[in-house]
């Protein structure tokens, strides 16, 4: 069994690499026909192929009791334009897909939220003359959170959401129970999310 994942991932692998090598194997021959290099003595470009990872926010409309509510639930920050941090990132989140953020905090109408996603920063791959300089955009990827029919397993220290229960918000607004387990021996919180649809908004409410 490890084998044959070790081979997939070696032919996913060279996979890429030729995809790479295409790609920029093609554009050289397009950027050659464009334009040349001012420092090259025969004029062509030599490519080096560069990548960048940004971290960008993803504001994310949510409904609240007939109210929209703008979030992003990578940095915690709510409002359209000058969004106020309001939200801070619940530390030790673990699930059984990568990239989980999750925040907690108090909106701008008082309402104690959560927001759990599954991040992807903004990706970016230029072609970059090693000899001028110039710079060709070959992809970007704008930030994103993962939005499948899939289901998560969360699991959060339980001080997170200790005193309180937890509402899904979905995306008609309604609410929905969320079943939570405790692990007081293990200071540990189990629920699931459906990742479908984006990010996630959770209203909290206090017991009692």
């Amino acid at each position: 069994m490890r084998t044959r994942i070790l081979k997939t991932l070696a032919m996913l692998g060279l996979s890429a690499c030729l995809l790479v090598g295409s790609a920029v194997s093609g554009f050289a021959a397009d950027a050659a026909n464009k334009d040349t290099c001012p420092k090259s003595k025969d004029g062509k470009h030599e490519w080096k192929i560069t990548e960048e990872w940004k971290e960008d926010c993803v504001p994310t409309d949510f409904s609240l009791d007939g109210e929209t509510i703008t979030l992003c639930p990578h940095c915690g920050k709510e409002g359209k334009t000058d969004p106020v941090e309001r939200l801070s990132e619940v530390k030790f989140a673990f699930s059984n897909y990568s990239n989980i953020k999750v925040y907690k905090g108090s909106l701008k109408n008082g309402k104690t939220v959560m927001t759990v996603a599954f991040y992807n920063s903004t990706y970016i791959q230029n072609a970059v003359c090693a000899k001028c300089g110039k710079v060709e955009n070959l992809r970007t990827t704008a930030a994103r959170v993962m939005d499948s029919d899939t289901t998560t397993n969360i699991e959060l220290p339980v001080d997170a959401v200790k005193g309180y229960s937890l509402l899904l918000v979905n995306a008609d607004g309604t609410k929905t129970p969320i079943d939570v387990s405790i692990d007081e021996a293990r200071n540990k919180a189990f629920f699931q999310l459906n990742t479908k649809g984006g990010a996630k908004l959770i209203e909290m409410v206090a017991n009692g």
